[in-house]
Formats: C-alpha cells, structure tokens, sequence
C-alpha cells in the first residue's frame, strides 16, 4: 500500500509536466505572449527545482523521508491550486517557480524510498514508479485538450490537479501509518555514518566526484529537456503546421507518453536478465535513428508514429540512470537521486526555453530539432557509458 502510494505522488506530479502543452496557445492569447515569453513559466519552473535540489544534494541523506515527502508534496499541491486564485502572469511564473522547488525534490525522495523499501529488486520498482510518471505525463495533455476542446477556463485544469493531490496525499499519510512509520530509512542511520555540520555536507557531494555519474546525469539532462520539450512545444507546433485541433495536437505528446511507459514497463523485467548499460546504447540508437526520421519527414503522422517508437527506446533512460546511480552509491542513495534531479531539472529549465528562443528567430521546425537532436547525444553518452571499461564495473550494473 505504501509502494503504491508513492506512485500516485509520482502520477500527480507528472501531469503537471505535460499539461501546460495544450494550454498554452490560451495561455499566450489571454497574456499577448511571444513565444520566449511563454517558455518562461518552464524555465521558472527549471529554476526552482535547480535551486531546491541542489540544497538537496548536500542535505538528502540527513532528512526523514516521510517528512520530506509530505512536505514538498503539500507545497506542490498548494501552489497548484494558488493558480486559480492568482491569475496575473507574473503570479504565474512565480507560482511555476514554486512547482518546480517542491516537485523536483519530490522526486528524488520519492525515487530513494522506493528504493529503499525494496532493496533486492530496486531496478524493477523504479523502472514501475517511472512508468507510473509516464503515466501522468500521459494523461497531463489530454485533460488539458479536452478542457480547451469543451471551451472551458484552463485554470480548470489547475483545480481538478489540486483535488487528486489532496486526496492522493491523504492516501499517502494514511498508507504510511498503516505501515509503520517512515520504513523506508535505512536501519543505519546517515546521519549516524557521516556524522554532522561541513563533513555530513561534503560527503553529500560524493555522488558528483565519479565519472559514471556525471555521464548518468548528463543522460538525465538530454532525456528530460527531450520529453518536456516536446510536450511543451509539440501541441503549439501542430497546431499551427497543420491547423488541426488541439485534441489532435496533443496526440503525438500522448503517443510519446504512451511508448514511454511502455518503453519502462518491458525495461524493468530487462534489468533483471541483461547489462543496464548495454540496454541503454541500444536503445538510445534506435530512439536517435527514428526521431531523426520523424522530424524530416515532418508530417502529422510520420511525429505521432515516431514520437510513440521513440518513447518506447526512449523511455528506459531516467529509471536506469537512477538504479545505476543508487548502485554505485549505496551510503548517498538520496545525494545521488537529487543529484539526477537536479540534472532533469537543468533539462527542463534550458532545452524548452532554448527551444522557443531558437523557434522565435530561425522558424519553429528548426527550434523542434534542437530537440530532435537530444537523442543522438542521449546514444553517444551511453555508448560511452557502456564502453568504457571492457567489463563493467559491479556497481555499474541495475540491482536484481
């Protein structure tokens, strides 16, 4: 029940990184926004998550999960509902800051409480809490189009989020007393192992002195920038190079999503037979070979069909990278998931605001393919990943 409660927070806070795609041609046409405009609620959504979870590096392993859990969970739920009762722009973009500061650190909380209740097959219960996010991301561009479609308020979007957070965080509480406490800490203590002041701060940063790291965060990087990218701007694109509405234009984003989940369902039963960092390489290559296609072709249904395949290769990267990172790290396990965070967080913060600044100046194909080319780079770090070393290290490989 615990498990499956940290699910939903994972759910509800995914739809809230893809349901801005459908609203935001409203959103621009209520606010006279240009493009780079628009692309700022991202970026301060990026900004908030980077600050929050750099803090969360140096301090993660020394904090209660349950308590940080509820807390950036409460925050996040009630700056989605300060949306309806704010709607000026600059409230907005405030507002989106604060999202990102308590959604970001969610995640790396959530992500090492999982891992920590099911130590023996972690790679499997990550790669099914990813798929869980994939879910919500799924579903954040539909109920976004199908408000716009029945001519309602977009902040409508924000108040239906706004309850399911309020009762999935109820179910959270509750599955937690039910379960004992907060289970998921190691019987160890952190703050028992690295002590306290400067030295428990520093150790925070082990995660950021190995090489493999910075290659499983610079995948995270590319891979968010990639997948928010493209549910932010795909929508607005659609629409606009083939004039069809915005039910339609959300599809490709529920295709990518779609394969996504997929892609991190059939992934976690991988892990457990085949090397993870192989599986990357392979199916970061095909990704970069069918996004490559999709964008020149550049018609309606070469985007959908390929935005679904390459999610599908696609998909494996986030929950791989944390159950490689938590592996290689076992004392920092919640240092080195904010440390993945934050290097999502970057993504999102620069490659869809990079997206509309280059759309606004050299066309709106040209910035979609800055975003074609994040899986080329995704396959050249796994490629480096994987051959690195002859034989791969033991804590390189996804926990069974």
């Amino acid at each position: 029940m615990l498990t499956i409660s940290l699910y939903l927070l994972m759910f509800a806070y995914a739809v809230s990184c893809t349901m801005l795609g459908p609203l935001l041609p409203a959103i621009r046409a209520e606010y006279g926004l240009t493009l780079s405009q628009a692309g700022l609620m991202t970026t301060f959504q990026g900004v908030g998550g980077s600050a929050s979870v750099l803090g969360g590096i140096l301090v993660a392993d020394l904090l209660r999960r349950s308590a940080s859990v509820r807390a950036t969970f409460t925050v996040y739920g009630a700056s989605v509902f300060a949306v309806v009762l704010l709607p000026w722009y600059p409230a907005l973009v405030a507002l989106f800051f604060l999202i990102g500061a308590s959604t970001r650190l969610m995640e790396s909380f959530v992500n090492v409480y999982v891992a920590d209740l099911h130590l023996r097959h972690r790679g499997f219960y990550l790669g099914l809490l990813h798929a869980c996010f994939g879910l919500g991301a799924l579903l954040g561009p539909s109920i976004s189009a199908l408000v716009i479609q029945r001519h309602l308020p977009w902040s409508t979007v924000f108040v239906e989020l706004a309850v399911f957070c309020l009762l999935a965080l109820a179910f959270f509480v509750f599955a937690e007393r039910k379960a004992g406490g907060d289970i998921g800490m190691p019987r160890t203590r952190p703050r028992a192992r690295s002590g306290s002041g400067p030295v428990a701060l520093l150790k925070g940063l082990a995660p950021m002195r190995s090489r493999a790291a910075l290659i499983l965060c610079s995948l995270t990087f590319l891979y968010v920038g990639f997948a928010n990218g493209l549910s932010v701007w795909i929508p607005s694109y659609m629409s606009e190079r083939f004039a069809v509405s915005p039910v339609q234009a959300s599809v490709p984003v529920s295709g990518l999503w779609i394969g996504i989940i997929g892609g991190r369902v059939v992934s976690s039963f991988l892990s457990r037979r085949f090397e993870g960092t192989k599986l990357l390489l392979l199916s970061n290559v095909v990704a970069a070979i069918v996004v490559l296609v999709a964008f020149t072709v550049d018609n309606y249904l070469s985007l959908t069909v390929g935005l679904l395949v390459a999610g599908l290769f696609v998909g494996s990267t986030n929950p791989m990278a944390y159950a490689l990172l938590n592996e290689r790290f076992p004392e920092h396990r919640a240092s080195a998931s904010s440390a993945l965070t934050f290097a999502g967080t970057l993504g999102l913060m620069i490659v869809p605001w990079l997206v509309g600044m280059v759309a606004e100046r050299a066309g709106f194909w040209l910035g979609l393919l800055v975003l074609g080319l994040c899986p080329c780079g995704l396959a050249g770090l796994s490629g480096v990943l994987a051959f690195s070393r002859q034989n791969p290290p033991p804590e390189l490989r996804p926990s069974v």
